[in-house]
């Protein structure tokens, strides 16, 4: 199998000039550059959460799971209360800037992009839809790599 053109030259990864808060390295393999904003919200670790909790959702999940337990009633409504008392203390602030929370809105909706993480190394690839979706057939169709199964496995497993 040949390289892709995406692939035949890959890209030195891309910084924010802001290292402080950034910890991940973004190879950008798309036909467009990308902007300070793109990269520097690519460039958050993944497990980055960019929304703040808000009290309303954490009181939701927290009546879900009192739900759910064998908590006394009483014990429920004290823990609740406390609860409530912490979060109202908390100051809630904006996660991420105006500009970010375009750039992030405007990755999400783009269908035309794929964003991975790298398996090793921590860094984040941004690349066209269409050459993944066109590398990923090269290799389910590899018949070297894949054989198909006469029949399926899976009807032998015990039913949950």
């Amino acid at each position: 199998m040949g390289q892709t053109s995406d692939e035949a030259a890959i890209p030195s990864p891309s910084y924010p000039t802001n290292e402080n808060n950034m910890s991940t390295r973004v190879f950008n393999l798309l036909k467009r550059s990308l902007i300070y904003v793109e990269i520097s919200l690519l460039s958050k670790a993944p497990e980055f959460g960019h929304n703040d909790v808000t009290p309303t959702n954490v009181l939701a999940s927290f009546k879900a799971f009192q739900l759910t337990s064998a908590i006394p009633e009483d014990m429920r409504a004290e823990i609740h209360s406390c609860a409530s008392g912490l979060l109202r203390q908390t100051k809630h602030r904006q996660v991420l800037s105006i500009d970010e929370e375009k750039g992030l809105r405007s990755l999400k909706t783009d269908d035309s992009i794929v964003i991975l993480t790298s398996d090793k190394g921590g860094a984040t690839v941004i690349k066209e839809k269409i050459n993944y979706s066109i590398k990923a057939n090269q290799i389910f169709n590899d018949q070297k790599a894949y054989t198909p199964l006469a029949e399926d496995p899976t009807k032998n497993l015990p039913q949950p």
